[in-house]
């Protein structure tokens, strides 16, 4: 049998291939990702966000491609740096700005609530115009239909909504047969009551948050103390490979470019990474 021939080299130089850079997360993908971890941040490191998430997704972007070449020898000379929480750092601002955009608290649209108020209107007039002329009847409370009557505004008349289904609910035996309406539009008014009790604020009150919005709010707080967490020890990585000329490659989360000239909070510069100790001099030769 003929011999096999031994597989051929390629003779031509090989090359080194640079690792490409892992595919960016979306914000949704990256929020779930980075959750668990910023959930497990101590509260005394968690404050008030005041970043402009969108300037540190740029700045971070600009960040992290600088760094990225010198991966491999972060690796190599400060092992207790974790190179994948840098080179990660572009997902987890994508992560604030999903955060942000959950935590942000939405205006209903001015039409939108209008045509709210109309539809509780359309039952509030006809309900209470019925309770007063029953009141005269001596078949509902006077006082408290004239209390419901009093007042003006939105949210007033959404507390009208819900006081007049329980007027008629409290007096049902009584009026059984001798009011309009059915026991659905008591349900129906009620409702809408509720709901602008909700969307409207009363004069000279601070918008109420629900439940939801406080947590999303904790999230977005957590995940931008992550953010500036990890930020800094890029920074301090920066300081130890280029030294004063770090500040032109890693900009600060918040800087901000102004006439072509980097405008940066006043934020104190990061401690920089101890730097190796150098060899002991040769024997026989002076030291520099």
């Amino acid at each position: 049998m003929p011999s096999k021939k031994p597989p051929t080299r390629n003779t031509k130089e090989s090359k080194t291939v640079a690792k490409p850079a892992s595919a960016a997360l979306s914000p949704a993908a990256a929020y779930s990702r980075f959750l668990p971890e910023a959930m497990k941040l101590p509260l005394s490191q968690v404050v008030a966000a005041r970043l402009d998430p969108q300037l540190a997704f740029g700045n971070v972007q600009a960040a992290v491609a600088a760094i990225r070449p010198e991966l491999a020898r972060i690796g190599r000379e400060l092992p207790a740096v974790n190179t994948h929480d840098l080179e990660s750092l572009p997902d987890l601002a994508a992560a604030l700005l999903h955060a942000c955009e959950r935590a942000a608290i939405k205006p209903v649209k001015a039409e939108a609530l209008a045509q709210k108020l109309a539809a509780l209107h359309a039952l509030r007039e006809p309900m209470l115009l019925v309770a007063e002329g029953l009141a005269l009847l001596g078949m509902l409370p006077k006082e408290r239909v004239a209390q419901i009557r009093a007042g003006s505004g939105p949210f007033d008349a959404a507390q009208d909504g819900v006081a007049l289904a329980e007027l008629y609910r409290a007096h049902a035996s009584a009026l059984r047969g001798k009011q309009p309406f059915s026991d659905a539009q008591l349900t129906q008014i009620e409702t809408q009551g509720q709901e602008l009790m909700q969307l409207v604020t009363p004069s000279g009150a601070r918008p109420a948050m629900t439940a939801g919005q406080t947590e999303a709010i904790e999230v977005r707080d957590r995940l931008a103390a992550l953010l500036e967490e990890r930020y800094g020890m890029l920074r301090r990585v920066a300081v130890y490979l280029w030294g004063d000329a770090a500040a032109d490659k890693v900009p600060m989360l918040r800087s901000r470019l102004r006439a072509g000239k980097a405008s940066q909070d006043p934020v104190p510069a990061p401690t920089p990474v101890p730097t190796p100790l150098a060899p002991p001099a040769e024997p026989g030769k002076k030291e520099g």
